[in-house]
């Protein structure tokens, strides 16, 4: 009976300490290529794609989407330029209507960031691809399209600008 007592206290003893044991570092996983393509962003071209008819009816336009995606770029140091030389963020909506209820929609925002990279296969070839393709949906009704879209931008103008920030953090210390 002692001797069961005492396994006990023995294998309860094990048990805290191997629970309590701090675990072994793990090295972060690397960074998928799409990401580490945003690092040393500083200035981006900005294009919206012609907009649905329901998001200008809304109060929107690709001139609000500027306002709207700027700010976040700039507390992020990108500058918005127009220069044909610099990468692209550009930005498309899609709507999706539901037949059965006429002001349900669903709202699509699509972030594509396009810059020049080389192929090796094609003998170093220059291209500009889309390197990037980020995408929020949302429900909106017509009434709530505005507030959604604004919503939708902002997040996916973050999620980018969070991406240039972590392919930045993620290059070795020079």
């Amino acid at each position: 009976m002692r001797y069961r007592w005492l396994f006990s206290i023995g294998l309860l003893l094990l048990a805290t300490l191997t629970v309590a044991a701090p675990m072994l570092p793990q090295k972060p996983a690397p960074l998928p290529d799409e990401v580490l393509s945003t690092a040393q962003v500083t200035r981006v071209r900005l294009e919206v794609v012609p907009l649905p008819r329901a998001v200008t009816a809304a109060g929107l336009s690709a001139a609000k989407f500027r306002e709207i995606v700027t700010p976040v770029f700039k507390a992020a140091e990108i500058s918005v330029v127009e220069d044909p030389a610099e990468a692209l963020v550009k930005i498309q909506v899609l709507l999706i209507g539901d037949a059965k209820a006429t002001d349900a929609l669903t709202a699509l925002v699509f972030l594509e960031f396009h810059q020049s990279v080389r192929i090796p296969r094609l003998k170093d070839r220059a291209l500009f691809v889309p390197t990037v393709t980020l995408l929020n949906p949302a429900p909106a009704t017509r009434e709530s399209l505005r507030t959604v879209m604004e919503t939708l931008l902002t997040g996916l103008a973050g999620q980018f600008t969070a991406s240039v920030g972590g392919a930045n953090a993620a290059l070795p210390a020079e």
